[in-house]
């Protein structure tokens, strides 16, 4: 091999992996600048067998408008919830959800600053009377590799909140 290819293969893989160190930057700025995702349940004690209520918020807390995914259903494809018992044990994951991306699933719409977008998650779960943690994440990573569409790319984690659950 001549040294002109292995510097020509040695500087593509260099740039490869600036682009990768780029990319994750990108995310992590996106993540921290863009958008602020909170949730908040429909009260703090429920009843046993009863559904939980989460309401989900994903606020444009960057200068400019932006475009998000007008549709973030089903759990677990965009959001997903996670329930910590009082020992931190999980309770409950969304399911991982792999969807296929047609024309209506990416369909944008424009968050002006300060504006927010949400959505009511319902748990039909049913936990053990006890006191439970929640929090949310909001990954777009799934739409990485799509270039058709123009949304930030990252992974934000909302606040945590504290439920609990009687005995009948």
């Amino acid at each position: 091999m001549k040294l002109l290819d292995k510097f020509l293969i040695y500087t593509c893989i260099n740039f490869f992996l600036i682009g990768l160190i780029f990319d994750s930057t990108k995310a992590e700025m996106y993540s921290e600048k863009t958008l602020n995702l909170s949730i908040r349940s429909s009260k703090t004690t429920y009843q046993l067998k009863e559904q939980i209520l989460i309401d989900i918020e994903l606020r444009n807390i960057s200068n400019e408008n932006i475009y998000i995914l007008k549709n973030i259903f089903p759990e677990g494809w965009l959001i997903s919830i996670n329930i910590k018992d009082k020992q931190g044990i999980h309770v409950y994951n969304s399911p991982i959800i792999k969807i296929e991306m047609t024309a209506t699933m990416l369909e944008t719409i424009q968050l002006e600053k300060d504006y927010f977008y949400g959505a009511r998650f319902v748990i039909e779960k049913t936990f053990n009377p006890g006191e439970y943690t929640l929090e949310v994440t909001y990954s777009t990573k799934p739409l990485l590799k799509r270039q058709d569409i123009n949304v930030p790319i990252g992974m934000w984690e909302s606040n945590v909140i504290k439920i609990k659950i009687l005995e009948e």
